[in-house]
C-alpha cells in the first residue's frame, strides 16, 4: 500500500482508536487518587492516543493494496491533504512559540540584586539550580521557558502590585515546574496536539495532563513552603493578571485557577471524574474563588485593588442604608439586594462587584458577598446590619445611630 493511501486509512482509524483510549483512560482516572498518578495516566493516554493510529499506517503500509479497505471515492483523497495541512499551521503555532520565547530572552531586563537573592533562597530550598530571570513589561504572569538553560520571566507589573510573599510563593511555582522538567514534557505534548488537532477527545486528555501538572506544582510548592493559605492568596491575586502564553511556556495560570485555589485550601475534597454536579459547580462560578477551610467549596467573586478601600467601611455604609422605613414587607432576600444596590449607585467599582454577585442564584449571594468582602480585607467580614437585613428584620435602634 503506497504512503499516501496508508496515512489516509490511518487517519480515519483514528477517529475511532482515539476515542476508545480515551474512554479507557476515563475508567483508569476515575480509580486513581494521586494527583502524580493521574498526570503520567494522562501522558501516558496521550502518547497512546498517538502511537495506535501510528502503529496502524505502519500496518498498512507492509499489506497489499485491497479493495474495501480505503474508500476509492475522491473525498477521500483530501483527508491527508487536510490533515497535513491543519498539522503543518499547528507545528507553526508551535515554532512561532518557540521563537517568542526567544524574542522574551533578548528583550528582558536581569531583576534586581535584592529579587535575585530572594529567588536563590528558593533555589536552594527546591533543589533547583542554574535558573536565570528576566523582566518583561508585556507579560502578566510568571512564565517558565528552557531545558538546559531554564528562565523564568517576570512581568513588570506583578512585582508593583503583589506583596512580596506572594511572588516569591508563585516564583517557587515556576521553579517546580523547572525541577519536575515539565518544559520537554510540554513540547512534546504540543507536538501531540498538532498531529491529532483534528480530534475533541485528545484536546479532553490533553487538558487532563495541563491541568495535572498545575495540580502537581502546588503541591509541592504547598509541601516545601507549608503555607497552603498564603498561596492560594497568591493565586487570586494573580487571577487579576492572567492571559494566554505561547504554547510552549510553562505560566502560573495554567489550568483551572479555581480548581486549584479548592484543592490548596481543602485537600481533602478529591475530583472525581464521574462528580458530574462538581464539574458543572466549578464551570458554572467562573472566576469565583474559595478562601478559607470553611467556606472552600463556596465561589467568591475577586475584588480590584481600587474597591478595597470601600470595603474596610463597608459595614458602616450598611448600617446607614440598613434605616429604611421601605423595607416594610419586602421579601428578605430582596431586601439584602437593595441595600448592596444603594451602595452600588455611590461607587462604580462596587456596581461591578454587585453585578458579578447577583449571577449567582439567590440562596448563594450572601455567601459569594460575605466571603468575596472577607477575602478583601484578609480577615473575615461580620456586619450586624447586613445580617439583619438578610434576615428580614426591622433595624434595632442601635444599628441606626
Amino acid at each position: 500500500m503506497t504512503f499516501f493511501s496508508a496515512l489516509c486509512g490511518a487517519l480515519i482509524h483514528s477517529t475511532w482508536q482515539v476515542l476508545v483510549v480515551a474512554l479507557i483512560s476515563l475508567v483508569v482516572r476515575s480509580m486513581l487518587r494521586g494527583t502524580n498518578e493521574r498526570y503520567f495516566a494522562a501522558l501516558i493516554t496521550l502518547v497512546a492516543q498517538v502511537a495506535w493510529p501510528l502503529a496502524t499506517m505502519i500496518n498498512l503500509l507492509g499489506s497489499p493494496e485491497r479493495e474495501g479497505v480505503i474508500n476509492p471515492a475522491p473525498v477521500y483523497g483530501w483527508v491527508p491533504v487536510l490533515w497535513l495541512l491543519g498539522a503543518s499551521l499547528m507545528l507553526a503555532r508551535v515554532g512561532g512559540g518557540l521563537m517568542t520565547v526567544s524574542q522574551w530572552a533578548r528583550q528582558g531586563a536581569p531583576v534586581d540584586a535584592v529579587w535575585l537573592e530572594r529567588f536563590k533562597k528558593l533555589e536552594n530550598l527546591l533543589e533547583v539550580r542554574g535558573v536565570s530571570y528576566l523582566l518583561d513589561d508585556k507579560l502578566n504572569s510568571p512564565v517558565t521557558v528552557g531545558f538546559f538553560k531554564p528562565l523564568v520571566f517576570l512581568p513588570v507589573t506583578l512585582l508593583t502590585s503583589v506583596p512580596v510573599a506572594s511572588i516569591e510563593m508563585l516564583v517557587a511555582h515556576e521553579l517546580m515546574h523547572i525541577r519536575r522538567r515539565d518544559y520537554v514534557v510540554n513540547i512534546f505534548q504540543s507536538v501531540i496536539e498538532a498531529l491529532l488537532f483534528f480530534h475533541p477527545a485528545m484536546w479532553l486528555v490533553s487538558k487532563w495532563a495541563r491541568d495535572d501538572r498545575e495540580l502537581c506544582c502546588d503541591e509541592g510548592v504547598v509541601a516545601q513552603l507549608g503555607d497552603a493559605h498564603g498561596y492560594a492568596s497568591a493565586l487570586l491575586a494573580l487571577a487579576h493578571h492572567q492571559q494566554p502564553v505561547s504554547a510552549p511556556a510553562l505560566a502560573a495560570t495554567g489550568g483551572s485557577l479555581m480548581k486549584r485555589i479548592v484543592r490548596l485550601l481543602n485537600p481533602k475534597s478529591k475530583s472525581s471524574v464521574w462528580s458530574v454536579g462538581a464539574v458543572l459547580l466549578v464551570l458554572g462560578a467562573g472566576s469565583a474563588f474559595a478562601i478559607t477551610l470553611r467556606a472552600a467549596t463556596t465561589p467568591i467573586v475577586p475584588v480590584t485593588a481600587e474597591l478595597k478601600p470601600y470595603m474596610s467601611k463597608l459595614c458602616g455604609d450598611l448600617t446607614a442604608e440598613n434605616c429604611r422605613p421601605e423595607f416594610a414587607g419586602i421579601p428578605k432576600e430582596d431586601r439584602a439586594t437593595i441595600v448592596m444596590a444603594d451602595l452600588g449607585e455611590k461607587v462604580l467599582p462596587f456596581e461591578m462587584f454587585l453585578n458579578d454577585v447577583i449571577k449567582f442564584p439567590a440562596n448563594q449571594r450572601k455567601a459569594v458577598f460575605v466571603n468575596s468582602v472577607s477575602a478583601a480585607l484578609g480577615t473575615t467580614w461580620e456586619c450586624p446590619a447586613f445580617e439583619a437585613a438578610w434576615a428580614g428584620e426591622e433595624p434595632s435602634a442601635e444599628l441606626c445611630k
